[in-house]
């Protein structure tokens, strides 16, 4: 292959089925309960039986919501709430008495497309559950429909108050759009979705969950989550390696996939395969070279420019215009002119300010945004792990492109923490002549979040003796 370029309102509430039949499904290695439409709970019955199952998570970064659908411990909530952390310190379910607090939480798997991840809490007892309308990724019409009565959950603003509230409201559209904040159909709903409210369940009247709360518009009224077919789809779908050879198969599956969206230039495909720690540490190195002593002159000039575009009437013209911007922010004269070179790429000078032109832009024509908030929007999109993952993409294009590439072999290890893998590329370049060694590239890729990512692309020296061998060993 050649690569080329979120009825009533109550606190401390959370919603569940008791007395209402239900039956249980084994999905993707996950128990969960589908709740049963035969028998209306009253607002009483969902008022007492329900909250202990919503808990609100911490991360060093960040807070939201998310509910339990496995009694051991599995929870439903947004990619959004957690994926720029470095951990989850706690999930708190304040319904109980005392709350129920629990520190040991892993990230099981996060979805690759949709807002959407799975955690699971170490508990040594069984947690109540919020039951799905349903266990199969089946059309949003076979359990909910246009004006059905929902209740979201939120959680007090006062972070020392430890309590839950629920709005009520109707669903208004079974299949809203917004590609910008991800794939496939939303469900619209009456109800604002409320800054913390991420990952909390949309309940209907009987007490399943039909949705998981994701977004709302700034200056329109109501919110949208992703349809709950959506979460048993990812249930079904997520890998579930056991063996060594599972762990190779699905490893090198992936890294076929990375350069097949590179060579293709697909690059949101290989983004989304981009190991999240691996990316943190190369946002960390280039936004310090972007924004160092020069920093914030540099990006006051660029400012300026984007602020012409935002002038520009017409979109195709607007984007056109931040388009030529970027580029050019990538030629050496203009590295050169702001001493940017030799330390930055033309490929991460085009990244960076593509990054922040489009936030930038987006947020004063679209999102109506004063100047400086807009820019506070554009870096806040730099730390996005979004954006970590382009800059991440930028240093592995020197290695890759104009080539021809296979996978060769696939060596998975024990970690401490995790395996790892190395998957050999052998890239024959157009250059070299048949009588050349072609050139071997390492992808070395970790096990993160339930599935492997790429993370440092590495020439490999083909002089060198390395011995391959496939291990026996059971990886956790």
């Amino acid at each position: 292959m050649s690569i080329r370029s979120g009825w009533f309102a109550a606190a401390v509430l959370v919603i569940a089925t008791a007395g209402c039949a239900s039956r249980g499904y084994s999905v993707g290695g996950v128990d969960i309960e589908h709740g049963s439409s035969r028998q209306k709970l009253d607002a009483a019955a969902l008022v007492r039986k329900a909250s202990p199952a919503v808990g609100v998570i911490t991360t060093d970064v960040a807070r939201g919501m998310g509910f339990v659908i496995d009694p051991r411990g599995y929870m439903l909530t947004n990619r959004h709430v957690i994926e720029d952390a470095d951990h989850v310190d706690k999930v708190v379910f304040p319904a109980h008495d005392p709350p129920l607090v629990f520190g040991s939480v892993r990230v099981e798997y996060m979805h690759p497309d949709h807002d959407l991840a799975l955690l699971k809490v170490t508990s040594d007892a069984p947690l109540p559950v919020v039951p799905l309308a349903t266990p199969r990724a089946v059309a949003t019409s076979g359990y909910a429909d246009i004006r059905d009565p929902v209740l979201l959950l939120g959680r007090q603003s006062d972070e020392h108050i430890q309590s839950l509230t629920f709005h009520t409201g109707e669903v208004t559209q079974l299949k809203a759009r917004n590609d910008a904040v991800g794939p496939g159909d939303f469900l619209g709903l009456t109800v604002a979705v409320r800054k913390g409210q991420s990952g909390g369940p949309v309940v209907d009247r009987y007490g399943r969950a039909i949705g998981v709360v994701t977004w709302t518009w700034r200056d329109r009224p109501g919110g949208f989550a992703i349809p709950i077919a959506e979460a048993a789809r990812m249930l079904d779908d997520r890998p579930q390696p056991k063996s060594t050879d599972d762990y190779e198969a699905l490893a090198e599956a992936r890294a076929t996939d990375y350069l097949v969206g590179l060579a293709q230039a697909e690059l949101d495909r290989a983004r989304r395969i981009t190991s999240p720690s691996y990316a943190r540490q190369v946002r960390g190195t280039t936004l310090e070279q972007f924004i160092g002593s020069r920093g914030p002159a540099l990006l006051s000039e660029y400012t300026h420019r984007l602020d012409d575009i935002v002038k520009i009437q017409q979109n195709e013209a607007l984007f056109a215009a931040l388009q030529e911007t970027v580029e050019s922010a990538g030629s050496p004269e203009f590295l050169e002119a702001t001493g940017l070179h030799p330390a930055v790429t033309p490929a991460q000078a085009v990244t960076f300010f593509f990054e922040y032109g489009q936030a930038y832009v987006v947020a004063r024509r679209f999102g109506r945004r004063e100047p400086n908030d807009a820019a506070r929007i554009a870096m806040q999109r730099l730390y996005s792990l979004d954006a970590a993952r382009s800059f991440a993409l930028a240093q592995v294009i020197n290695h890759l492109e104009s080539s021809r590439l296979r996978v060769e072999k696939t060596e998975v290890t024990p970690g401490v923490y995790a395996p790892r893998a190395v998957v050999t590329i052998v890239a024959e370049d157009d250059a070299v002549g048949r009588e050349a060694e072609p050139r071997k590239i390492a992808l070395q890729m970790r096990f993160e979040w339930g599935d492997w990512y790429v993370a440092e692309v590495q020439q490999v020296d083909t002089g060198a003796s390395v011995a391959w061998r496939r291990r026996s060993t059971q990886l956790p």
